[in-house]
């Protein structure tokens, strides 16, 4: 079961990813267990869909599909903590901020935050080259960087450890579409948030960042929604009005697209939000609301 995209590139790619800056961090590559920090390691992925091995309970994995799809995270989240097994806790913790971005997006809880580290590290811990809790450790990186400044990010190494494992990511493997769509996402954030002097710096910017979207589109079939949407909200809450017949274009993609699962109902409701406002050209609103969500 492949985990859907939307977790690591919605929280990667929020409101509060930092600017990236050299010197910014000293994070390693690789996570080591035995070791704590202010900001969880990243490491290398050696493959990006996370396979899923014969001797895990294919039974679990069934219970734990149904229960995501239906919505029910704290179901998956009891799976898996049975199963024991570093794919399942993996999950668990995509489980958690699951329920982070459907109900806690304004202001995510520490407690949350923390359970979905707890259970990437806990996967990490069976598995040390366990993929997609990689990824989520990324998450959290952004989901802790979310409330601070430009600054304050970067000195926290936050924002570097997820520019650096999302390219770490891509190197593994190119086809990784959800990386695309972070790293698509990441210029537009970091040249809002920072400036285009600052962006330039690190190598951001809208059109190498429109070339990620596509490469994402090109390789991502299965979550064409959820990567049309995160594009779609980049832009509007840079320039809704100069990027208006692009945002428009992109959001019809996002709900021309058929949900999946619970999430991707919520993905969807969002598009058709924030097209309301973009089509009544209320840029104000719009670009708050894109703002506001991760």
């Amino acid at each position: 079961m492949r985990a859907p995209l939307f977790m690591t590139l919605l929280l990667l790619s929020g409101p509060g990813i930092a600017l990236a800056q050299e010197g910014a961090s000293n994070m390693t590559p690789r996570v080591d267990m035995a070791e704590t920090s202010a900001a969880p390691q990243t490491t290398q992925t050696a493959s990006i869909t996370p396979a899923i091995p014969v001797v895990e309970s294919k039974l679990a994995h069934q219970d734990i599909q149904s229960a995501y799809k239906k919505g029910d995270y704290e179901a998956v989240i009891k799976i898996a903590e049975a199963s024991n097994t570093a794919y399942d806790l993996a999950f668990a913790s995509h489980a958690v901020i699951s329920q982070i971005i459907s109900y806690e997006y304004k202001s995510p809880t520490e407690a949350s935050i923390a359970r979905a580290q707890a259970l990437a590290e806990a996967a990490l811990a069976i598995d040390p080259d366990q993929p997609l809790a990689r990824l989520h450790l990324a998450t959290v990186m952004s989901l802790k960087a979310r409330p601070m400044s430009v600054r304050q990010a970067n000195a926290s190494g936050y924002g570097l450890g997820a520019r650096d494992l999302t390219r770490a990511i891509l190197a593994d493997d190119p086809k990784a579409y959800f990386a695309h769509s972070l790293l698509a996402v990441w210029h537009v954030e970091t040249r809002r948030r920072a400036g285009g002097i600052a962006a330039s710096v690190v190598g951001a910017g809208i059109d190498k960042g429109r070339e990620s979207y596509q490469q994402a589109l090109k390789y991502g079939a299965t979550d064409t929604s959820l990567i049309a949407w995160q594009w779609a909200r980049a832009l509007s809450a840079y320039n809704p009005k100069k990027y208006r017949k692009e945002i428009l274009e992109t959001l019809e993609l996002s709900l021309n697209t058929p949900p999946k699962d619970a999430f991707s109902e919520v993905i969807q409701t969002r598009s058709l939000k924030l097209k309301t406002y973009i089509d009544k050209t209320d840029y104000d609103s719009g670009q708050d609301y894109a703002i506001m969500m991760l």
